[in-house]
């Protein structure tokens, strides 16, 4: 992209509030849109709502980023991102209070550091609700996770989980409506989940589950279990103490989802 072309944008995101500068094949921020952010009196820094990083070759977080401090939106997707740093974590992602959509999708991600998500009395992403790292190889979710109390989605699909943080994820009872977990190599669904009251969606085929907690069925108001290609069967499901009570929800969606279509 020419320097018109970045100046462009530059002014379309001063009256907008969003920058996209998705499928250039940037390795780093354009030097005009980094200078800006660096700047101490950045006029764009305080009015940045939304930024779209997709589709390019970051290797890692840009840590200009962190002065984005109205940052609602952050799309980082499909990168070659392999690595969350100290650095990147303590001066982005901690600075990002507002922060409520974030879009790690596709990346090379293999740890996520418990400090990324902060401590309970501080938690650095306290207003995010989307939070999406499906496709990269992440092996471990940390229990402070617990800390995104204001968490509604979950994507961990696609990467190479053998747990799933049961108890950390029932903290977020009051929030959390819909949990990816497929394609990886699960083989327990934690009872602690049950916990969770709001659920709706729970996705995990393409594991090892051979079992099913009945009072996910019972105590949750998921409307959607989806658990293709795992040990466990149909058959087995159905006897599960409470699948009837799910079975009737799960109608009731796709009644309501007909009389739209």
């Amino acid at each position: 992209m020419g320097n018109k072309a970045t100046t462009q944008r530059i002014e379309r995101a001063h009256r907008t509030g969003i920058l996209s500068l998705a499928g250039q094949q940037y390795h780093a921020l354009p030097v005009p849109i980094a200078k800006e952010l660096q700047h101490q009196s950045s006029t764009l820094a305080p009015l940045l709502k939304s930024l779209d990083l997709s589709n390019n070759k970051f290797t890692s977080i840009p840590l200009e980023l962190g002065q984005l401090t109205q940052l609602r939106l952050l799309n980082v997707s499909h990168n070659n991102i392999s690595a969350l740093t100290e650095e990147q974590i303590v001066r982005v992602f901690h600075q990002l209070h507002r922060l409520e959509h974030l879009d790690l999708n596709h990346n090379r991600i293999q740890v996520l550091p418990a400090f990324f998500f902060g401590q309970p009395e501080s938690p650095p992403l306290q207003s995010l609700k989307l939070l999406y790292l499906a496709h990269n190889n992440i092996q471990a979710v940390p229990e402070t996770i617990s800390n995104l109390k204001e968490l509604v989605v979950l994507d961990l699909s696609h990467n190479a989980l053998t747990s799933v943080p049961g108890e950390a994820l029932a903290v977020l009872h009051a929030t959390l409506e819909e949990l990816k977990l497929e394609y990886n190599t699960i083989s327990q669904v934690p009872e602690a989940l049950a916990s969770l009251e709001k659920l709706t969606l729970l996705y995990m085929d393409h594991n090892k589950i051979q079992g099913f907690p009945g009072a996910i069925f019972k105590r949750t108001r998921v409307k959607t279990v989806s658990l293709e290609d795992n040990p466990i069967t149909l058959r087995q499901l159905m006897e599960i103490d409470g699948y009837q009570q799910y079975e009737q929800r799960r109608k009731g969606r796709v009644d309501q989802l007909m009389k739209t279509v």
